[in-house]
């Protein structure tokens, strides 16, 4: 190879030196099928830890499957988006196989019929609840929150609550607007 063939490519390969090819992105999965005959174990009792503030959301834990079982994902504190809704993780039973649908936020907008206020005071943080053992397989945990009475927050405590097929609960939560504090009640929706 020529000296003046190996100046260009030193120039070329220096040039590229540095540079970076992302991978693509990830697509987010909301449903895995795993095959799994055995159905997961009932929800943890979970104790969330103090709230980081009043627009504070909090992602229960759930269940996820690593070989050789099941695996306990704990929750978190996560803030609250205006306009979208968490989508809690879930298992579904389809045709004798267990089936993981994978948590997410999904664009909502609440039915007409669900409370919401717009108030400037914000509500207190969260209150860390005692959650007594589930029921039962088929039931989750819809956590406390504050509402607006018309003079001052109450606090509402949370509860077991059983899977709707066909829906999810959207949990009542505060959202941050602006100034104001906007409170959307909780309803159940369709999954889309």
């Amino acid at each position: 190879m020529s000296v003046r063939a190996l100046l260009a490519l030193a120039l070329v390969l220096s040039a590229l030196h540095g540079c970076v090819v992302a991978p693509p992105a990830p697509r987010p999965i909301d449903r895995v099928d795993i095959n799994i005959t055995k159905a997961p174990p009932p929800e943890l009792a979970e104790q969330p830890p103090a709230s980081p503030g009043a627009d504070a959301f909090w992602v229960p834990g759930h269940w996820r499957w690593e070989v050789p079982g099941y695996v306990w994902a704990p929750g978190h504190w996560e803030r609250a988006r205006a306009g979208f809704t968490y989508v809690r993780a879930y298992w579904s039973n389809d045709r004798g196989y267990w089936v993981y649908n994978a948590p997410r936020w999904v664009p909502t907008q609440a039915p007409r019929d669900v409370p919401e206020v717009v108030i400037a005071e914000a509500p207190p943080a969260l209150r860390v609840e005692v959650m007594p053992p589930p029921p039962g397989p088929g039931f989750f945990w819809t956590s406390g929150h504050w509402r607006w009475s018309g003079a001052r927050h109450v606090w509402v405590g949370g509860r077991w609550e059983p899977y709707r097929s066909g829906y999810h609960w959207v949990a009542p939560h505060w959202v941050r607007v602006g100034v104001n504090h906007r409170f959307i009640g909780g309803y159940w929706a369709r999954y889309r």
